[in-house]
């Protein structure tokens, strides 16, 4: 997945068109994943030197990073500048409807793929107290070579308040309970790139839309963290600068894993076993690979109706045959399933 860094985009000298109809509104889950640079996480190499790598819990064990962003894209905009032989098309928030995030989460991933929470900095940002909120995808073309794109750039950024409030000025950070420092937070994250064989948008005109990569994709990310700490004495800003080889981008509306456009259920009951009502069948709720786990398709039953004798529905009867034809689960799992699911409705645990 992709790292997004924000800096501030330098408007070039010349015409300037801007499209002001926002787009349909629609909430849209964005997720970029990766794997870490070695180097860059190597506690004694030269690049450790200056760059507070100590803010960064089990930074032995992390080998993957995540980007996770929901945002409203109603209050994203489309807009185009030329200078002389560049047109700059940007996608971005609109920077005057509201924040753009409804939520936004950066994750280090052990290499099962698990979280690696972090005590030093806040990894889901607080937007409610957030000074800066920004979200953007560039692209540049050339004009003076038939139109090719060169460079594109996929932008996240945001500074928050731990802590307390903002001060008379924007540099103040004071503190709203006296035995805790204030501090001000900013993550960064960038995916800057020449355009070569693999885009990071396609463009219709009216917006730039994310190309979807699964495991696949070749682009280098960059997050920057930076703090502020009001202590009471004094301020404190450790940072860190660190870089990750993407290799997957794609929107995921339940964060199951599943890409939407590939995605049979987008609001999947994920983990645990399967239950029953309160009958649990001790069976893992496992995925199969059109995004639908085995409650899911359970519960997409429900539809069809009650059976007409007070137990399972001919629809509950052939989704473990079903789950078991394509490979999802094995025939064990078939007949334990079959059987806490008849128990179930015996119990009265299933109505």
């Amino acid at each position: 997945m992709s790292i997004l860094k924000y800096t501030a985009l330098a408007l070039a000298v010349g015409a300037s068109v801007s499209m002001a109809t926002p787009a349909q509104a629609q909430s849209r889950t964005y997720v970029v994943e990766g794997t870490v640079n070695e180097d860059t996480f190597d506690l004694d190499s030269s690049w450790a030197y200056g760059n507070d790598l100590w803010l960064i819990d089990n930074i032995e064990a992390i080998v993957g990073f995540r980007m996770i962003a929901t945002y409203d894209d109603h209050l994203m905009f489309y807009e185009y500048e030329y200078d002389d032989d560049r047109e700059h098309i940007i996608y971005e928030d609109s920077g005057n409807g509201g924040i753009v995030f409804t939520a936004l989460r950066f994750e280090f991933l052990d290499s099962d793929g698990n979280v690696i929470e972090q005590s030093r900095m806040p990894m889901t940002p607080n937007l409610q107290t957030s000074l800066r909120a920004d979200f953007e995808f560039g692209q540049d073309i050339d004009l003076d070579d038939g139109g090719e794109v060169y460079d594109e750039d996929l932008r996240v950024g945001v500074l928050f308040i731990e802590n307390g409030t903002r001060g008379e000025w924007s540099w103040e950070c004071i503190p709203t309970d006296p035995m805790q420092p204030c501090a001000r937070h900013a993550f960064d994250f960038l995916i800057d790139t020449d355009r070569g064989d693999d885009p990071l948008f396609t463009h219709d005109g009216t917006r730039l839309e994310p190309v979807t990569y699964i495991g696949n994709a070749n682009f280098a990310g960059n997050l920057e963290y930076w703090q502020e700490i009001n202590t009471g004495e004094g301020y404190e800003y450790p940072e860190f600068d660190v870089y990750f080889d993407v290799h997957s981008i794609y929107f995921d509306a339940d964060l199951d894993g599943v890409p939407d456009e590939l995605d049979s259920c987008d609001a999947s009951v994920t983990g645990g076993t399967v239950t029953f009502g309160e009958y649990d069948s001790g069976v893992e709720n496992v995925m199969a690979s059109n995004g639908c786990t085995v409650m899911d398709s359970y519960l997409a039953c429900d539809a069809g109706g009650q059976s007409m004798y007070g137990g399972p529905t001919y629809c509950e009867m052939q989704v473990a045959y079903s789950l078991y034809r394509d490979g999802t689960v094995d025939y064990s799992d078939v007949r334990t399933l079959r059987t806490a699911l008849y128990n179930a409705y015996r119990s009265g645990a299933m109505r």
